[in-house]
């Protein structure tokens, strides 16, 4: 992402939804190891996100061109890896659902940071102050809670 923000290549952006996608279904494949079963709830349900991202997209105008679809499947990803963190808090573990709900929270405001044209330098600043303090208080929790 940072190689985007520097160089403003779509090639970058791409490379980074992949390595973060990769991220959060590492999180996921932990998750699923360190329980004993995971409701297929968990595969299905993100199908409502992936449908919010076609509304907002529509109601926001997000600009996202040929990266539409790599974001459509992160949202997929993503959206599982936190209804897994969701699982494992109401299964005993309540930090992982922390940092899953964190996680998701985060990447929420890099959707609008890098596909939304913001009016105003001011709120654009604060998306990037909630994206870097959930993100990084998603990992840290998650860190504490393994």
């Amino acid at each position: 992402m940072g190689l985007y923000n520097t160089y403003s290549r779509k090639q970058f952006m791409a490379l980074g939804i992949i390595a973060f996608m990769l991220g959060h279904v590492g999180f996921l494949n932990y998750m699923c190891r360190i329980t004993n079963k995971t409701n297929v709830l968990i595969y299905i349900l993100p199908i409502i996100p992936c449908l919010m991202l076609i509304y907002l997209k529509k109601q926001f105008k997000l600009h996202m061109g040929s990266l539409y679809l790599p974001c459509f499947i992160y949202t997929y990803f993503v959206s599982t890896m936190t209804l897994k963190a969701i699982e494992c808090g109401l299964n005993g573990m309540p930090g992982l659902a922390i940092a899953g709900i964190l996680f998701l929270l985060s990447d929420f405001t890099i959707l609008f940071l890098y596909f939304y044209h913001y009016r105003s330098k001011t709120n654009k600043r604060i998306g990037h102050f909630v994206n870097l303090a959930t993100y990084y208080a998603a990992i840290f929790v998650f860190m504490i809670n393994i």
